[in-house]
This record gives structure tokens, C-alpha cells and sequence, in this order.
């Protein structure tokens, strides 16, 4: 009897493994290719742009390395991006300052468009110091203090991280020291002020803080933070200064920087479907934004 049982499994088995056929993959009708932009018009060093083509969800990004990218402000000719390597585009002789207005243009095969926007004033930061504490819980931190004059004519909204420069050490199969290289990363922050608790996105994220002015419109704001990270030398590395960042975002690019932060938490890249992560730029994935920065770096011992 379990042998005759055991013989009509067996043949199930068989029947249903028979009944299985391997579906290719098939793009998802939700799905439309797209021209990705990052624009920002920023400091004079720093303004660039990328531009990318997505073709299925599957698909790597794709460079578009043949893109016309030019800006106008309201004081200066039209002034064209150069083209380098992976999409990367970078305006030479930028005339863009705090306070101008600007129209970017894009012609692209997939899309074309103009966008119209205003670099943010500088922020107004009166001073910033570091000091070492002792946290609860922690243990030894470098803590930041940091005031921000906010304007109470103008809605802002803000950035904040640090960097640390480190002398990183690189070691041969032997672990014998044969050279070293500067390298610059982000540092974790942490602290308890409503510029850390007003948006969910600071939640999940420890190497930068986004906030508005929406807590102290007008005021001088004062507040803390801290770094947990090791500041001094290791057999990795030795620190050398850390820097912190205050940047003054217009209000594409912050909406923009939480949407994406988000759906990449939730769903790891910014073109997944269902919904892609959409900017200030009809049909097409990415923003154009701007921002002006404030730093200070650190010297460490």
C-alpha cells in the first residue's frame, strides 16, 4: 500500500513539473523610457549637469554624451555646457551668483525644455564652533554649534553635512605601508533640534539633514549637532580637517532631493515603477535646481 501511494505522488510530481513552462521576461507596459537630467547651478566650481536615457527597468542608465546644455541669467549671454565623458556636462565660465535669475535649456531628441529658476541667497551663518563632549550613551563626540540668521522675506530651505579629509594609507598583499591618498567622505551627524525631527527623511538618513525655515522664518536660530565618527589616526587613516556645509536650496531641489531619498529607501533607484521620481521637468526624470553654500572647515590635531 505505501508503495502504490508513494508510486501516485511520484507521478504527480512529474505531471506538475510537466505543466510548468519558463515565461520570458516581458517590459512592463508601466514603464516608458525617459531622458534623466541633473542640473545645478551653484557655485562657479561646481555647476554641472548629467544626463542619462533610460530604456527598460532592467537596462543599465545610459550616458547621452551628445546633449546641448546652455543657461541664461538676466545679466549675461547664453552660455553653453561642455560635454566631458558619462554624461557629464560642466559650464566653464560660470556668470550665475546668489540672487540671479537663469533659464536652462536642454535639446534632446526625447525632449527638449526650459526651465526657469533663482540661484538662493547665501546663508547667513554668523558663527559655527566645535567643541569635544561626552554624550549619554555615546561616548566622546565632536559637537558642532551653529547659528543661522534666517531671512523673513524669502521661504529657504536647507542642506547641512560634514566632510572629513583623511590621509588614507594603502598597504600591499604583506600588510607593508608602500603609499597613501587623500580621500574626502561624509561623516554621520546626529542631534535632537527640530531641524533634525521636522522632516521624515532624516530618519533614515545620518550623512546630511534637509530642513526649511518653516521653525524660525525671520530669526536668528541657534543649534547643535554632533559626529560619532573616529577623528583620530587609525592604521587606516590619519584625519586631517572636517568640513561643515550649509547650502541654501531652492525649493525644486529640496522637493526633489526628499522624493528621490525616499523612493530610493522604498524601492532602490529612481526610475522603479510604479512611479519614477519626478522634478520640476514635465516628462522627463530629474530637476533643475540651484543652490548657494556656506562652509567652514576644522583643523584636527
Amino acid at each position: 500500500m505505501n508503495i502504490l501511494r508513494l508510486g501516485i505522488w511520484t507521478a504527480l510530481i512529474f505531471l506538475l513539473n510537466s505543466c510548468l513552462k519558463e515565461e520570458p521576461y516581458q517590459p512592463s507596459a508601466d514603464f516608458t523610457p525617459s531622458l534623466i537630467v541633473h542640473a545645478y547651478i551653484c557655485n562657479d566650481s561646481n555647476t554641472m549637469a548629467w544626463v542619462s536615457e533610460s530604456s527598460s527597468i532592467l537596462s543599465k542608465i545610459t550616458p547621452a554624451n551628445n546633449v546641448d546644455l546652455s543657461i541664461k541669467t538676466g545679466t549675461s549671454p547664453i552660455q553653453n555646457f561642455v560635454s566631458s565623458t558619462d554624461g557629464h556636462y560642466t559650464l566653464i565660465n560660470n556668470a550665475t551668483k546668489p540672487g540671479d535669475s537663469f533659464i536652462f535649456f536642454c535639446n534632446h531628441p526625447r525632449a527638449s525644455f526650459a526651465i526657469s529658476g533663482m540661484r538662493p541667497h547665501l546663508p547667513n551663518i554668523p558663527s559655527i564652533d566645535t567643541q569635544s563632549r561626552l554624550n549619554p550613551f555615546v561616548g566622546g563626540t565632536l559637537n558642532f554649534d551653529l547659528k543661522i540668521k534666517d531671512s523673513a522675506a524669502i521661504k529657504n530651505y536647507y542642506r547641512l553635512y560634514v566632510e572629513k579629509t583623511v590621509v588614507e594609507y594603502i598597504y600591499d598583499y604583506k600588510d607593508i605601508l608602500i603609499d597613501s591618498q587623500i580621500v574626502v567622505n561624509r561623516i554621520p551627524i546626529f542631534g535632537k533640534e527640530i531641524a533634525f525631527i521636522q522632516n521624515d527623511y532624516n530618519k533614515y538618513n545620518s550623512e546630511e539633514i534637509l530642513f526649511s525655515d518653516a521653525s524660525f522664518n525671520g530669526v536668528l536660530e541657534d543649534f547643535s549637532f554632533y559626529t560619532s565618527d573616529i577623528l583620530r589616526k587609525t592604521l587606516k587613516d590619519r584625519p586631517l580637517e572636517v568640513s561643515v556645509k550649509v547650502e541654501n536650496l531652492s525649493r525644486a531641489l529640496y522637493e526633489f532631493y526628499n522624493n528621490r531619498n525616499a523612493h530610493i529607501w522604498q524601492q532602490k533607484s529612481i526610475i522603479q515603477v510604479p512611479s519614477s521620481v519626478s522634478g520640476n521637468i514635465d516628462h522627463v526624470i530629474g530637476v533643475v535646481g540651484s543652490f548657494s553654500s556656506f562652509q567652514k572647515t576644522f583643523g584636527l590635531p
